[in-house]
């Protein structure tokens, strides 16, 4: 789970409602943390062989799949299923594809274990050696920090104040972590902080005396065969550890059979099994709101079941199924930040125990796909070759990209102004005028446009449809989605025509959202609980949640103009409007 994520939605949703400015990211001297497009993946693939080669009906797989996809707390994006070295089963929903890489948010953590099991098979390292000695050996530290141990940060019991929320202004993550106050004496109880892997990180960087990705490169992905990966890094130049990894699905699968074979892969042990037996195993039992799993080292653990995890917000997931040899993984959008989702359940119903063929069959009806109503195409007449000027204050913190992503990548709004629409041959144009940045946004009535989009710097990879449809008391709408292929987010623009000719309400929404702000809101801590209530100088939590919802989805007006219509300033961007980027 990233819940440095979270920590800055909340943080961001709060000022919105608050001060109903624009948000800047509080650190902008940063670089764009964003890499570069994968778009075919050049690692070894694993084979494919057919569920009935080991004795499972393809039948039983698609009932599995089926019941995900009848559970509406789960939209997966991207899965596979495998058995012993195969993979046995992999599905991908429009418009989302095996070959772009996925970004993984805390499913990171669980690699910047397996780095720390390489030192501690290389005798590089002792679990219980304090850690100030090896990062901060000269500098003063608090009492507090002198007892921290390598152990502590493993198995999230540092208690450190220094967490997800003080890293975002801060740009000395491991000085201030050392620096920093703590709740409770180390080692004594658990608390996820994302900051306990970033040690880990600096740990690993400055034992390895080499960057955490060349690292692992040498001793985890060459081996695996695994050529496309990246780490971002923080504002000090180190791995950020708690999340920022970008892999592709087929190459999560590898890590998963790693672990499940206890560190052996194609018969040669790359990590000892030592120390994969102590990171699946619980470490430290977890008394945590929504949350059903323990904690072994930087890995969550289901020890009755003999199950074990990779887990990343929104439920990028590695399940090591050891009882059946199975690992599941999956790339979803689920407005899940705590394990509330139903996809842990099927999963377990299906593999954690021995594979048996008398099962009742769950038929299929899934989350149908959304089509064009032709009859509305006419409505597109009112767009096409006109301006929308939007005056409506409250647009002023209103981005294409959406919120979610703008915290995880330090990237805020500057506002939109206006956007006008233009038919090109076979494509749509819909030209977005934001503050500081304009964009032009292909899309088409059928399967989308595939295409790469940069947003403040940050490359991202995108596909964009459109779809003319009625709400449910009928009335006629234009909706554009933009599917951002790595991430687990999906823009939605929708377009009304109002009672007024001259004027166009356009509404906006993104996937996960405002139910996912739901589940933050659940199951924060006291404390935390407290510090919204503060900002926003409330303590009902309806209340605060309609307040969120109306920041991840809102809504206002524009003004329609023809070109002629337009100040002489506001031709060129029409003009502009008309060509593709």
């Amino acid at each position: 789970m990233a819940i440095n994520t979270s920590w800055n939605i909340l943080k961001m949703v709060t000022s919105l409602v608050r001060t109903k400015e624009i948000t800047h990211p509080i650190l902008t001297n940063l670089a764009p943390k964003k890499p570069k497009i994968l778009i075919e993946n050049t690692s070894s693939k694993l084979p494919r062989r057919t569920p009935e080669s080991f004795g499972i009906s393809s039948k039983y797989i698609d009932s599995f799949f089926n019941e995900i996809d009848n559970d509406d707390s789960i939209i997966m994006n991207r899965a596979l299923v495998v058995k012993d070295d195969a993979i046995i089963a992999e599905k991908c929903h429009y418009p989302y594809d095996m070959k772009t890489w996925n970004s993984s948010f805390s499913l990171t953590k669980t690699t910047i274990g397996l780095a720390i099991g390489f030192l501690y098979d290389e005798g590089k390292i002792d679990l219980d050696e304090k850690v100030y000695k090896i990062l901060s050996p000269k500098d003063p530290i608090l009492l507090s920090s002198r007892n921290l141990t390598i152990r502590d940060l493993l198995t999230m019991q540092s208690g450190s104040k220094f967490n997800e929320a003080s890293s975002a202004v801060s740009e000395h993550w491991v000085k201030d972590f050392l620096t920093s106050t703590t709740k409770f004496k180390s080692g004594t109880a658990f608390e996820y902080n994302s900051l306990n892997t970033y040690m880990l990180s600096a740990i690993v960087s400055s034992l390895a005396q080499e960057s955490v990705s060349s690292y692992l490169k040498r001793k985890l992905y060459d081996p695996l065969e695994i050529n496309d990966f990246f780490y971002e890094t923080s504002p000090e130049g180190i791995e950020e550890g708690g999340w920022g990894l970008y892999i592709t699905p087929e190459d999560m699968a590898k890590l998963g059979i790693l672990v499940r074979d206890f560190g052996r892969w194609k018969g040669k042990q790359i990590i000892s099994e030592k120390w994969i037996n102590m990171m699946s195993k619980t470490q430290v039992k977890v008394k945590m709101k929504g949350q059903n799993f323990d904690y072994g080292f930087q890995m969550w653990t289901k020890e009755n079941d003999n199950v074990c995890c990779f887990n990343g917000l929104f439920d990028q997931d590695i399940v090591i199924f050891r009882n059946t040899g199975v690992v599941f993984v999956c790339c979803c959008s689920n407005n899940d930040a705590f394990h509330t989702s139903h996809i842990f359940d099927i999963e377990a119903k299906y593999f954690t125990n021995p594979i048996k063929e008398n099962f009742r069959f769950v038929h299929a009806f899934g989350k149908k796909p959304l089509e064009n109503d032709e009859c509305l195409m006419h409505y597109y007449s009112q767009l096409n070759n006109n301006y929308f000027k939007i005056e409506d204050k409250k647009a002023v913190s209103v981005s294409i990209l959406p919120v979610i992503l703008q915290a995880s990548m330090n990237t805020y709004t500057s506002g939109l102004s206006g956007f006008s629409f233009k038919k090109n041959k076979d494509e749509y144009i819909l030209h977005i005028d934001q503050v500081g940045e304009d964009y032009n946004l292909r899309y088409n009535f059928k399967d989308g446009i595939r295409q790469t989009i940069s947003f403040y710097k940050n490359l991202y990879e995108c596909n964009i449809d459109g779809k003319f449809i009625r709400d449910e008391e009928g009335n006629p709408f234009l909706l554009i989605r933009l599917y951002f292929i790595e991430f687990a987010c999906v823009r939605f623009i929708k377009f009304y025509f109002g009672a007024h000719k001259n004027e166009i309400k356009v509404s906006l929404n993104e996937n996960p959202g405002s139910k996912f702000l739901l589940v933050l809101l659940q199951y924060q801590d006291k404390a935390t609980e407290k510090l919204i209530s503060g900002a926003m100088s409330v303590v009902d939590k309806d209340y605060i949640f309609t307040k969120l919802s109306g920041v991840m989805a809102p809504s206002f007006k524009a003004k329609k103009f023809s070109f002629l219509e337009l100040p002489d300033d506001e031709k060129t961007f029409l003009s502009i409007s008309q060509k593709t980027k």
